[in-house]
């Protein structure tokens, strides 16, 4: 599974959660009906097991499916609950009508469903004092678990090397056609643009040295040598780049001036 995948993925599961408990409470909203309320109450509890079924749901389907990244999923999806959870859980306690600060420090009233000793189910309250640690608590397990580089160790899909990777349609071995066309060597410089770079050169004060460091360079013109950049000369022939700078311009000026 990639890693964009798998936040996207616990991102969505979380997000489905609190979502969902966010408009069934805003359904409650102007209700003083006893029976309707219940009603609400009954959704709710309700939609706590489907959440429950929803968390369990795609751990079964990826063990009898894809079981060599169960362990993937498995730290995706606890890291994304506890990564995504407390920062839906705020932006729903907005959505809802109801202020942070006031849900921060009063707790939340009914907060989850439980069975009570007489076997009905009740609200269980939550407190300022368990809320804010747990939310605390919670937003840092989920950046320590879902970290590339912890990711990674439940991982089983690695990157395959590029050695290892087969394009299709591309043989590894040459084809018969490539092997029958002509080598084709380096073309050979002309002698006469050799004769001619020599002349200009000594004509501007160039040793002989310096000339043959330019032939051996690969420059076998004099047209080659006035496209090329100082810094280009400079490194070929191993002078100072003003050097060739100051080359250039005696060599244009000899050119142009012949020219004219």
């Amino acid at each position: 599974m990639r890693y964009a995948h798998g936040i996207a993925f616990s991102a969505l599961l979380s997000g489905i959660i609190f979502n969902g408990a966010a408009v069934i409470k805003m359904m409650g909203y102007g209700l003083t009906d006893f029976a309707a309320l219940q009603g609400i109450w009954l959704m709710y509890t309700i939609w706590s097991v489907i959440s429950l079924v929803i968390l369990v749901l795609p751990i079964l389907i990826v063990y009898f499916r894809r079981r060599e990244i169960l362990k993937e999923v498995i730290v995706f999806e606890i890291g994304g609950l506890a990564f995504f959870s407390p920062l839906w859980l705020l932006l729903d306690i907005e959505l809802t009508g109801d202020p942070v600060y006031e849900v921060l420090l009063l707790g939340f009233q009914n907060a989850l469903p439980i069975v009570g000793l007489g076997g009905q189910i009740v609200g269980l309250n939550l407190g300022p004092i368990i809320i804010i640690p747990l939310l605390i608590g919670s937003f840092l397990l989920g950046v320590f678990l879902l970290r590339p580089s912890f990711v990674n160790r439940f991982s089983e899909t690695e990157m395959a090397d590029y050695d290892d990777i087969v394009v299709r349609g591309v043989d590894k071995e040459p084809s018969k056609e490539m092997h029958d066309l002509p080598d084709v060597s380096q073309p050979t410089p002309d002698e006469a643009s050799l004769d001619e770079m020599r002349t200009t050169l000594k004509q501007i004060g160039m040793s002989e040295s310096a000339i043959q460091s330019v032939i051996d360079a690969g420059l076998t013109g004099v047209t080659d040598l006035l496209s090329s950049s100082p810094k280009t000369i400079a490194r070929s022939v191993g002078i100072e780049e003003s050097q060739a700078e100051e080359m250039l311009v005696k060599l244009q000026k000899q050119v142009w001036g012949a020219r004219v």
